[in-house]
Parts: structure tokens; sequence; C-alpha cells
């Protein structure tokens, strides 16, 4: 729950038995902490009979406040800020000086020779005679100011750095005058200095190592010696002593005496050891500035076009229409933003086939003509915008030369919800088509990004557009989308790769599910009716699904977008509309194909063509005659284009793969919860050696192995504590490689094998689900049916749970295990929880197990299976084997969700522990006796049966 680089401010300390408590306010807002004793946590309702009022009277809040353990505190935080506030009896004393060349002798240090001595020396005096506390700091001015020259005179990438790192040290004076005497030929020992400062730092501000700093008045006086780190330094800097008494600081020449007795006494210490090495300024304590042109925002840039008088900069130019904006992050040129490398001969991507060079226009400037045929003469000119008002096919597409249908078949499907479309484009107004400018919505690693863009759209010679576009093509809503799209993964050469489920989620933020037809899990759920009353419930939720004939495997050659022997187009995606489900015996009609049942789903067809041609099809002649009732229930219309119905049995045969993103929205009661964490590897230190702490740390484990039972132990974990029956669908995430700063930077440098590269995962990841009590109980002798849940490795960016979990408070705590196919495998990661219900989940510990002897069976320890993933073409992300709630063993619940419980459900009825040999006996049963029962007797028995 904690957010990296955010200091947070530490409000109180409380002990109680053996507990340490800190009490943390999160000034960010709604960040908390997730761990022991945070808001909400179990250990709350638990409390000790002499708790004390401090804990009775807690009352967790959404107001950034939570207590945590202080074991807690030192692990995941690193760094403590302190500001001390003296009281005010304390007084102040201050020095102002400035290092010179002449002045400037660097830190202490015999082999490199310096002049250490020639540092600014101050004498510091008690004025009581009895002991006094101090603090000391060193300043250098601060770069940030107005009026610091060395500031002005830096570029805005030095802005908050320093060149040199400054200290000091407090020293005897009888020391310091015996080395500035002999000009450093005796050196100063360890006992010599009473304190020093922290190592040398690049800041501004450096303060004693050890504070307070006690003086006995018999052991004075003393100097204190600012000093750079390397000699030859000039800056202005600060002396500060802080005590609870008056002290004198004044500065110090030395006395031109005689060396006293004992200058020549053996030097038994290195003056080395009292100094340490200048450390770099923590990058953590300030964001760098960015080697990237620093991208203006939408209004900005709107701000910029609207000066007067006009002014031109670099992303502002005056074109004679008006003032435009000009995104120079993602320049109008073929490379880098058409092509992933420079040799146009290494692209896959080939354009020539479209125009002979490429060109960049605004829309204004681009043949909208040409594609609206014969115009007359008295005819309205054509005004390009974001969205046709009264626009009848808005979902309607149109490809260019970038065969990515995949990523058009996921754009007209959220167009079917102008709602989710329309929010994409984020304070979308009529100035952003006049200064060309626009920032689209997209979600990305479990956040929204904002991808500003300008409207430069790459054209043929001939004006026309060279990739994709609305029917309508002054319609500018795909050809912007595609834009920022590309942008966003680094060029229009990346979208040749890619799958409708990850589309969806990254323009919707929902969560994404692929359901095989072919799976035999998903058969018997397309049999027994069980996937058609899910995909019901989840459109009725707002939920998005897509289907396709998507080739298995390798391409078997086959012309991508050629339509089957039903009209189909493959593996082009179709929209799913709507279910509707007719008794035809209630009714008074015939059967149809055998049954009185009948069953029809609605398509959206966004290609202009590939319209289906058999039963219930546009043309077909059922829709007429003794089926008219059935037309005027699903308000069939001959003249209407761009959807289609057909028969589910149809619908299961002659499409493969259907598509599926959960919409969580207002007032849905799902919410959605985000943890992030990483996969790590012990790493040895200099001499092979890896430290306790690091070992620690040291978590990528893989799965069960027999070599190493309890090793997998150790893989990331996470509590899940829940205290009412709440759904709950699991999805893990690995950082998307597409996106620019991802792999395929990387790949752009490796010539002909960049697209091959891009988008592809070094690790197979995967997690499993678990009760904590059998986790303890059983430890490294857990069998595959003692998990809850399990998710097989695939080597993609998500990886969900193959059905809806349904998590009683009876069998919590629930712990989860996120894991990689291989030990050793690290990265980062991020575990998603959509619930209905409000769950606790605690990441960061491990469960501890109860020791057994080992067990030398030879039962299966591998719980885990690995699934192959086809190329990126198409590649698929989530686990194919169902959607939410898509259980063989479970039915509908309440809300339309197939669920697997852990309190009504024997354990390892998930993935893998095989399905029931007598539930398929009463599915053959009922499959038997349904050719005699209507609808409602069907319906009776299977709820009967639990069916």
């Amino acid at each position: 729950g904690g957010k990296g680089g955010h200091a947070y401010s530490i409000m109180d300390v409380r002990e109680h038995r053996d507990l340490r408590f800190l009490k943390i306010r999160n000034p960010w807002g709604m960040k908390e902490w997730k761990g022991r004793w945070a808001d909400d946590a179990p250990e709350w309702d638990d409390l000790p009979a002499d708790a004390p009022d401090w804990m009775v009277n807690y009352r967790p809040d959404e107001d950034g406040i939570f207590w945590m353990l202080f074991d807690d505190f030192v692990r995941y935080f690193n760094t403590v800020y302190v500001c001390i506030m003296f009281p005010p009896s304390w007084v102040q004393e201050c020095m102002k000086g400035r290092f010179t060349p002449e002045c400037s002798g660097g830190a202490p240090d015999p082999s490199a020779n310096n002049y250490w001595w020639i540092n600014p020396t101050y004498r510091l005096t008690l004025t009581s005679k009895t002991k006094t506390q101090l603090f000391i700091s060193v300043a250098q001015r601060d770069t940030r100011m107005i009026g610091n020259k060395l500031t002005e005179a830096s570029s805005k990438r030095e802005w908050n750095s320093y060149a040199h790192a400054v200290g000091f040290i407090l020293a005897r004076e009888s020391a310091v005058s015996r080395c500035k005497r002999t000009k450093g030929t005796k050196a100063l020992r360890g006992s010599d200095i009473v304190a020093k400062s922290a190592a040398f730092k690049k800041d501004r501000d450096v303060s004693v190592a050890s504070f307070p700093v006690v003086l006995e008045p018999q052991g004075g006086p003393w100097v204190l010696i600012p000093m750079t780190f390397e000699a030859q330094a000039e800056l202005k800097y600060y002396v500060t002593v802080r005590s609870n008494k008056h002290v004198k600081l004044e500065e110090y020449n030395v006395p031109d005496q005689a060396e006293e007795e004992g200058d020549d006494e053996d030097e038994d210490e290195d003056q080395n050891k009292a100094f340490e090495a200048a450390a770099p300024r923590d990058e953590d304590d300030v964001e760098a500035p960015s080697k990237q042109p620093v991208e203006p925002t939408q209004a900005e840039a709107i701000a910029m076009c609207k000066m007067l008088p006009p002014v031109e900069t670099q992303w502002v130019v005056d074109e004679g229409s008006g003032m435009k904006f000009v995104d120079h992050v993602f320049i109008a040129a073929e490379y880098p933003a058409i092509r992933m490398d420079k040799d146009p001969k290494r692209s896959r991507l080939n354009v020539s086939k479209w125009t002979s060079a490429v060109e960049w226009r605004r829309p204004a400037n681009i043949d909208m003509a040409s594609y609206m045929g014969a115009r007359g003469p008295g005819a309205a000119p054509i005004k390009p915008t974001l969205f046709k008002q009264g626009s009848q096919l808005p979902g309607d597409v149109e490809q260019g030369a970038l065969p990515n249908t995949w990523f058009l078949g996921a754009a007209s499907a959220v167009a079917t919800r102008p709602d989710l479309l329309h929010s994409l484009f984020v304070d979308y107004a009529p100035n952003c088509e006049t200064h060309g400018v626009y920032t689209v919505r997209l979600y990305k690693d479990g956040e929204w990004r904002n991808v500003v863009i300008d409207d430069q759209l790459p054209v043929t010679t001939d004006g026309q557009f060279l990739f994709s576009r609305c029917k309508d093509p002054s319609e500018l809503w795909v050809p912007l989308l595609e834009k920022a799209y590309a942008k966003l993964h680094g060029c229009y050469e990346c979208l040749m790769q890619g799958s409708v489920p990850l589309v969806l989620q990254d323009l919707t933020g929902g969560a994404p599910q692929i359901v095989k037809f072919s799976e035999p899990d998903v058969d018997f759920r397309i049999k027994n009716g069980v996937l058609w009353r899910e995909m019901d419930a989840l459109l009725q939720g707002g939920s998005l699904l897509t289907v396709q004939q998507r080739e298995d495997g390798k391409k078997a050659g086959g012309k991508e977008g050629a339509a089957n022997k039903m009209g189909l187009l493959s593996p082009h995606a179709y929209t799913v509309l709507e279910l509707r489900e007719f008794d035809l015996k209630r009714m008074g009609l015939e059967r149809f194909r055998e049954e009185w049942t009948l069953r029809l789903v609605k398509l959206r067809n966004p290609w202009g063509k590939g319209d289906f041609t058999g039963a219930w099809g546009p043309k077909s002649e059922l829709w007429r005659g003794k089926y008219e009732l059935i037309a005027k229930e699903c308000h069939f219309r001959d003249f209407e284009t761009g959807s289609f119905w057909m028969p589910a049995a149809d619908f299961f045969t002659k499409f493969n793969t259907l598509n599926v993103c959960r919409i969580f929205k207002t007032p849905d009661p799902w919410r959605a919860l985000r943890f992030q964490d990483a996969w790590r590897k012990a790493v040895p230190d200099a001499a092979g050696v890896i430290s306790p702490k690091e070992l620690e740390l040291d978590n990528a484990m893989g799965p069960p192995d027999r070599k190493n039972p309890s090793a997998w132990l150790k893989n990331p974990q996470f509590l899940v504590f829940v205290t009412e029956k709440t759904p709950c669908l699991v999805v893990l995430s690995q950082q998307d490689s597409r996106v620019v700063g991802g792999a395929q930077v990387a790949a752009r440098t490796k010539g002909g094998t960049a697209l091959e590269q891009y988008g592809k995962y070094d690790k197979e990841i995967g997690f499993a689900v678990a009760r904590a009590a059998v986790v303890r109980e059983k430890g490294s002798r857990m069998k595959k049916s003692d998990f809850f849940a399990i998710a097989r490795f695939r080597r993609d960016r998500d990886v969900s749970t193959p059905y809806t979990l349904q998590l009683s408070p009876k069998d919590s705590p629930y712990v989860i295990f996120a894991m990689t196919s291989e030990p050793g495998m690290v990265g980062g990661f991020a575990l998603n929880l959509y619930v209905k219900a409000d769950v606790f989940v605690r990441g960061g510990e491990r469960i501890e197990v109860l020791e057994h002897e080992q067990d030398d069976s030879d039962d299966d320890v591998d719980a885990f299976d690995h699934e192959a993933v086809e190329g990126m073409e198409e590649a698929v992300a989530g686990n194919p084997d169902s959607l939410p709630g898509a259980s063989g063993r479970s039915g509908a619940g309440k809300d339309g969700e197939g669920v697997s419980s852990a309190s009504d459900q024997p354990a390892g009825a998930g993935p893998g522990a095989g399905d029931s040999d007598l539930y398929k006996a009463l599915f053959t049963i009922c499959t038997e006796l349904g050719q005699k029962l209507d609808t409602e007797q069907k319906r009776g028995l299977a709820k009967a049966l639990g069916l």
C-alpha cells in the first residue's frame, strides 16, 4: 500500500508488550499501509485484554493515517528525514565563508597528497563550565534560488544539482595546530576527531553524523573545519552551530610557535579511517529532469496557440490558417513514427504498395471528397471533426495499409458504447480541431495515461488516408485514436502485432478474459447452457464481448480477411450486442432444428462486409412467414446494415474464441484492488557472500519442485481476509513490453529481429490460491488437490483465474502465491483483484508452516501446468480457460456469475482437479430427458441437480 518516492509523516510512537508501533500519515490521500495493524487489518478485531486506550479507541478512516510495526517500518522504508525543532533556550552561531582554490584543500587523503590543512578553520570555545550539547551543519548556497549565478548560468537539466560534495570535522585544537604547523606531515588521528559530518554529499546541507555532540569543558578548545571532498573548489558556504548553552565561534589562525612535545609520536591510526568517500545526491530526493523534450499538455498547447501577438515555438507554428500544435515527441516522419528501424528494408510494414512516399497532412488538407463520390456544385464544404453528429454507423471502420484488424475490432466494440468512446478523448472541445491538438486517455500497467498528439496524419501522395479511418472520412476518431496508440507503443509498425483482449483493456481499463470454445471444459459449459447464461449476465452488466475465428498455433497460410463458407471474415473480431432466447412451443411456433428453444446472437459487423449468410442471417427467409413474431421481437429490419443475427449453435461452431472485457463501473458494486511487488534474486557481495538481509529478499523461487520442495513457499505471498462472501476475479500482470520505455526500445537497435522480439516476454507467470490454514498445516507437502485455484503459467502480459472464485469468511484468510515458471527469474508484477465486498489484502509476508518430515512419495508436486502461447499476431492475454464466472463444475450465481465456492466445494475443485464423474453422469441423464421436457421443466431439473 505504500507509494515509492513519497514522503510520509511520523506522528507518534507507542509500545505495548513487545510490540513497537509508529503512527504514520500519508499526505497524498487515499494510499495507506496494507500490512500488519493497518486500518481494517484483522489484528484490531482481536485486541489483548490489557490493550491500552490508544488501541481500544482507534477508529480507522480514509484519512491517510495508519499504524505499523517498527519491524515493518524499517523493512519497507529506507530513509528517515529528521527536522530538529530546537527549544527556544538553544542558541545559534553562524559563520559565512567562501572556498577558493587557494583555501580549498579537500578532504584528508595522504594517497592524493592533498592540502586539507589549508581549508578554513573556526575555533569553538565553551562559555559554560558544564557539559554542552551541540548540533553542527554546513550548507552551500541553494542552487534553486533565483539570483544564484551558478544556477542562472547552467541549463535546466542541472537544476537542483551540486558540483561539490561538502562535509566537516570537529577536532581538538592541539591536533589541528600540530598538523597545520607541519603542513600536513603530521596526520590527524581518529582519536583527534570529536565529531564529523555524515558522508560527503553533493547536496545543499550536511549535518553532524551523530546528534547531539556532547563536549566537556576540560576537553577544549576545538577547531571546526568545513571542507569539500575534492580540492580547489570555489563556492560559498555557511557554518551553523546550535547549542543548549552559549558557545563562541570565531575564525582561527594557527599560532606561530615551536612544535609541542609529543608531535613526533607514532601515528598509529590512519586518518583516512575517519572520512568517507563523497556520495552523490540521493536520486530519490529530487526528480531528475527528463532528457526528452518537456511535452506540453493539451491546455498548454492551446494557450500557446492563442497568444497575441502570435509567437512561434518548437511546439506551435503558424500554418496560414492559424496557429497549430506540432508534436516534437512523436515526430511526423517515416522514422521513427512509422517504422521501428531506420532502414526500410528491415521493416515488415511495407507501404510502397499503397504510396510511393508518405506525406503528413492535417485533416483539412486530406482529400475527403474522393471517398464520398460525386457532389453537386452547391454541396456544403466538408468539415472534419472528431465525432459526427447523427452518425449512422459510428463503429464502422476502414482498414488501410496497416494489418491491425485486432485493434480496429476492439475499437469498434468500444464504439458501441458512446460513453466509453467519448471518455477516451480528454477535455475535447472545438478548439482542439482549431489548433490541431488532442489528448487520448489509454490504460497501461494499472493506470490511465494521457497521450497528447497533433492531428498530422500519414497520407498517400494523392492525399488519401494511409492507415485506418472511419467509414465517413470526415469523422476523425479512428485515425487519431490509432495515432495515439502508435505513439504510446513507439510507432505504427508496432501495431502490426497485438490482440483484441489487450486493446479492450487498454481502451476501457477493464479486466480481460479469453474463452476458447475448443477447450473441453468450455465445450461442456456450452452444451449445458452455463456459458450462454454467463454471456448474457456479462452483457447486462455492461461488459464488452467480441468473437473471432482464430488460427491456432502457426498460421495456416490463409489470407487475412478471407470469408469462410458462411461469409464470416477470419480472424476479424465481431462485437456481441445482444442475446435472445425464445420458447417456440409457448409462442405457438414450429420447432427450429428439432428444438423448442431458439437462441439467437446479434453481432456487430464493423467491416462493411462479412455478414453471416446462414440461418437467421440478414437475407434469411426465416425472418418472414412462420417466424415473423421472432422478427418483431428482435426488431429485425431488411435494410439494416452493420449488424446481423445468427443461431447460438452456429455461433459456437463458426467462431472459436470469445474475448471478454469486464467493465467495472458505477454503480456496479465491483471494485478493483491493485498491488505491486517484484520477484527478486539474492545478489552476493564482492566477496561472493550473500548477506542474511539479501537472502531475505530472495523470493524468485519458481513452482514446487521435488529437489527443493519447500522453496516455492518463499515466493511473493498476498493474504486475503474476507468478512462476507464475495466473488473474486484475480489477474496477475507484468509490465507491458510494448509500451515506449519497454523491451521494444532495445529491440529497435537489433535490426531485422526488432518486430519479432517486440511484445515478447521473457517470463512465464502464474499463481496459485490456497487457504492459509492448509498452507500452514501442509506446507511443502501440498498437492494439486490442496489448492483452491491455479492459473497456469503463460508467457504473456496477464494471467487470470479460469473462473470467478467465491471467497468465504469460513475459509479466510486465503493466500495467493505469485510465481514464475523457473526460479531466479526477476522482475516487477502487479496483482489485481476484482471483488464485490470489502476485503483486506496484505502482501510482503510469508506464512509460517509446520515442520514435517520429508515426504518421499511419488505424488506429483508440480502443481502448475504450462500453457503454450501462440505468436504475437493476435496473441492472447489472460487465461483462456474461461471468462469470469465460467466453471464447468458450478452453476450461475445470483448475479449470473458462475462461482467456485471454497466452503461448499471439495478441495481441488479448481482446474487440474479433474471433472466430476457424477456431474457428467447427471448431465448425460439431463441430455436424454431434455428431448421430452419443455424449457421450464429443463430448468427445474437442472436447478434441482445444481447444474
